[in-house]
């Protein structure tokens, strides 16, 4: 199947496809259009629509202190490092992760291991059960070890009024003003 892919793109790149046939490119951030500029499409064919939130969750109006993180457990979206972090805070602040994934069982097992006792690991969560989770949060944490196509946690954070912290890395860059709407870390 890779093969079959990988044919098919050198074919469609030697004939010009992707240049010549295709009439606009639709990107989500300034990041993502300068790496398909770099990749050799046309910059006037590329344009910039940036994500939104879709149904309006509404300002949080409940003060928890609870840090939340969401999404897929792979080792690239950084639960690695969020877990070594949260060793450093001790009980200060509990940690909710909120999803599932193939690296799941190994994170729970490095976080009773490490002695991150206020970290709980909830599992997959309804669209109107992570919303109510965003809403009652401190804030969400997006430890992303690669660039990531746009982080739609960190804008559906912002819609509730909730701030972010992130990675220093690619969209998020864009996305997250540090010290202001959130902050970056490296």
């Amino acid at each position: 199947q890779s093969a079959t892919v990988a044919g098919m793109l050198s074919v469609h790149k030697l004939l010009g496809t992707w240049r010549t046939k295709v009439d606009a490119y639709i990107v989500s951030t300034k990041f993502f259009r300068t790496k398909f500029v770099e990749a050799g499409l046309p910059p006037n064919k590329i344009f910039l629509k940036p994500h939104f939130v879709h149904t309006d969750p509404g300002v949080k109006h409940e003060r928890s202190g609870y840090a939340l993180f969401a999404g897929r457990l792979v080792h690239e979206k950084g639960i690695g490092t969020l877990l070594d972090a949260w060793k450093l805070l001790g009980t200060r602040i509990p940690l909710r992760i909120a999803g599932d994934g193939p690296d799941r069982k190994a994170f729970e097992a490095a976080s009773k291991q490490g002695g991150t006792s206020e970290v709980s690991f909830d599992g997959w969560q309804s669209p109107e059960q992570l919303r109510s989770a965003l809403k009652k949060a401190a804030f969400l944490i997006f430890p992303s070890l690669s660039s990531e196509t746009f982080g739609l946690p960190i804008i559906e954070a912002f819609a509730s009024g909730v701030p972010v912290i992130a990675s220093r890395l690619g969209a998020t860059m864009e996305i997250i003003e540090s010290g202001k709407t959130g902050l970056l870390f490296n």
